[in-house]
């Protein structure tokens, strides 16, 4: 990338572009050739468990590979030389990302626990490599990601994941003697135990996909079960049955009519299990009867045709009653307002606050919820995985950035920057979504 910028800044020559594209090509193959040799040795569930990380590093891998190729085939000609310059940084960070994703997800998928920087160094210690340099490693990893890591997860499980990471740190923070090594090992485990039991990730990946197609009731259905069996904590059973209750109670009517009966039922047991567990009560029995009521529920989704069912504002995919969010795209669905309103009145809210944040420190905390709202609707929205969506996405991103710097530090220049790389983005969307329409 360093050499790329010269390019562009007038510093660097031809030749040397041509160099550095040639050398990062090899590096970046073999790169993938360690990697694939190394995917080669592992267990055939693991391999099942990352396939969506590894189709991502694969897809970012060969975007970066692309650049260098471009670049030897470009004859010295300036032009397509100056635009993949440009565009190489959000490739380069892209492969980063998705390699990063793509590693965790192995380790993971390892166990003992759900927490890759444990499962590493639980690894290292039970191979009988040196720990103190490792758990320094790991430690300054973790510090320097802790902001992005709670900011992944709801606020309202902020309180809670925070003491477990400050624990992990200690325990990184202590690497044990000859001695102290089946204590300090026991120790880690215990603490990868106790992270999962507020570990949302953990149950996004293995259980939101049954017994209904409604992932919300999924996860809440799921979690109600997990606490009963003692991995998943009280308080994030809790919110996810809240979030389940919120997104019940707010499902899009059809066009004409009201909601089926099953769905007020539904809301009504999801609100039972949820007074059961705030008590501290036995859930056993009414989540077995909310679970068959489920399929009642799961029948009502499904029963709907196409002429009643909702549409993705952003790729125009048809969603079943019920769906919050695009099966496609990932983006928020609304059934009233218009393909162009809903990103629109959002953008200029969240602008809005941005500007008054200026005068007013008060409405920091409703801009960091929209910005955090924004950016997770970002996330999903990869899930459409087609190249100019994704350099959208990214542009999008690059102004999300700007706008959080404001926020921590309100800042003219950055609001500037953050406001016009949203908007500009949004006019790329609105002309992608007029020459996609059956997109």
């Amino acid at each position: 990338m360093t050499c790329a910028q010269a390019y562009l800044d007038g510093q660097g020559g031809l030749p040397e572009v041509l160099d550095c594209a040639e050398r990062t090509r090899q590096s970046v193959e073999e790169h993938s050739q360690q990697m694939q040799t190394r995917l080669q040795q592992e267990a055939p569930h693991v391999l099942a468990m990352i396939q969506p990380e590894l189709q991502a590093w694969r897809e970012s891998c060969g975007d970066f590979l692309q650049w260098t190729r471009v670049a030897s085939e470009s004859g010295g000609s300036s032009a397509p030389l100056e635009s993949l310059c440009s565009g190489l940084p959000v490739s380069s960070r892209r492969l980063q990302f998705d390699g990063f994703r793509l590693d965790h997800a192995i380790w993971v998928s390892r166990g003992p626990s759900t927490f890759a920087p444990i499962n590493r160094l639980l690894a290292a210690a039970a191979q009988g490599f040196q720990l103190d340099l490792l758990c320094q490693q790991e430690a300054e990893l973790l510090n320097h990601g802790l902001t992005s890591l709670l900011e992944g997860y709801p606020s309202e499980l902020h309180p809670h994941l925070a003491p477990c990471l400050e624990s992990i740190l200690d325990w990184m923070d202590q690497p044990p003697t000859a001695e102290q090594l089946p204590e300090w090992t026991a120790e880690g485990e215990q603490l990868g135990k106790e992270l999962a039991r507020f570990d949302l990730a953990f149950l996004l990946r293995g259980y939101s996909g049954a017994p209904t197609t409604y992932p919300p009731l999924n996860l809440a259905l799921n979690a109600c079960w997990l606490q009963q069996q003692g991995f998943v904590a009280p308080e994030l059973t809790q919110f996810l049955l809240q979030d389940a209750i919120r997104q019940v109670g707010a499902l899009p009517p059809p066009d004409e009519g009201e909601l089926p009966e099953i769905f007020e039922d539904m809301e009504s047991l999801l609100g039972q299990l949820l007074k059961q567990c705030q008590r501290g009560e036995d859930l056993t029995a009414l989540h077995q009867a909310t679970s068959e009521v489920a399929q009642e529920f799961q029948e009502a989704l499904a029963d709907k045709p196409e002429s009643e069912q909702a549409r993705c504002s952003v790729c125009h995919q048809a969603q079943p009653l019920g769906t919050r969010r695009c099966s496609l795209c990932g983006s928020t669905l609304s059934a009233s307002a218009s393909a162009d309103e809903v990103p629109q009145d959002r953008l200029e809210r969240m602008l809005a606050l941005a500007e008054a944040l200026m005068q007013d420190s008060e409405c920091s905390q409703a801009l960091d919820q929209e910005l955090q709202s924004y950016r997770r609707d970002m996330q999903r929205a990869r899930q459409f995985r087609e190249e100019v969506y994704s350099e959208i996405l990214d542009q999008f991103e690059n102004g999300l950035a700007a706008l959080e710097e404001h926020l921590q530090e309100p800042d003219r220049s950055l609001l500037n920057e953050g406001s016009a790389q949203l908007r500009e983005a949004e006019s790329r969307l609105k002309r992608w979504r007029e020459e996609n329409p059956g997109a």
